[in-house]
């Protein structure tokens, strides 16, 4: 036979309570781009719902956003899948990205629709 099938899988948030640099996810990218597993599974959250830093009642406090309004979270979500996920793989690993409940851009729904 051929070769043993190698994964990795992880689960969010994958960002520190302190911010949105998503450095756990960068961590655990470059150990992605060493093992070179043949497939990648994300679970979310990927922006997470109940993360401080989106929390409205923070505004205008330090670390809060200032204006009231949480960030465009699709743009959240398209920076970190494409600029931090695409790119950060090597080509021969596949992602499979499963969606969260807690993620901020999704609808709570059942099922849960795909990401675009």
């Amino acid at each position: 036979g051929g070769q043993p099938l190698s994964i990795v899988a992880a689960s969010g948030p994958y960002t520190t309570s302190a911010d949105l640099n998503y450095s756990p996810l960068d961590d655990l990218l470059e150990y992605v781009r060493k093992e070179s597993p043949d497939v990648l599974v994300l679970c979310g959250p990927f922006v997470d719902y109940q993360h401080r830093l989106l929390d409205p009642s923070k505004a205008g406090t330090p670390g809060g956003f200032s204006n009231g309004d949480p960030p465009d979270t699709l743009t959240l979500v398209r920076n970190v899948m494409r600029e931090r996920i695409r790119q950060g793989l090597n080509q021969s690993t596949t992602c499979i990205i499963v969606p969260s409940l807690e993620d901020l851009h999704t609808r709570h729904t059942f099922p849960q629709p795909p990401f675009d």
